[in-house]
């Protein structure tokens, strides 16, 4: 059970900062003159979110698969 609560802590405080990082992209993009840098960064710092996102859950369904009971 501590597995499934600091797992789900984890997916939701990862999905928080992907939605964060997607505000100031829109924040940045709605300025007159739009950083280029500033908002590739931000792209990148929201790519790696997801793709953070994706690892961790993939492994907490790995480790439910692998702490099911097997039934015989």
């Amino acid at each position: 059970m501590m597995l499934k609560t600091n797992a789900m802590k984890k997916i939701a405080s990862i999905k928080a900062r992907h939605r964060n990082l997607e505000r100031k992209i829109e924040m940045e993009m709605k300025r007159p003159s739009p950083d280029a840098s500033i908002v590739s960064t931000l792209k990148k710092q929201k790519l790696l979110a997801k793709d953070m996102l994706f690892i961790v859950q993939r492994k907490f369904r790995e480790k439910l698969k692998g702490s099911a009971p097997v039934n015989a």
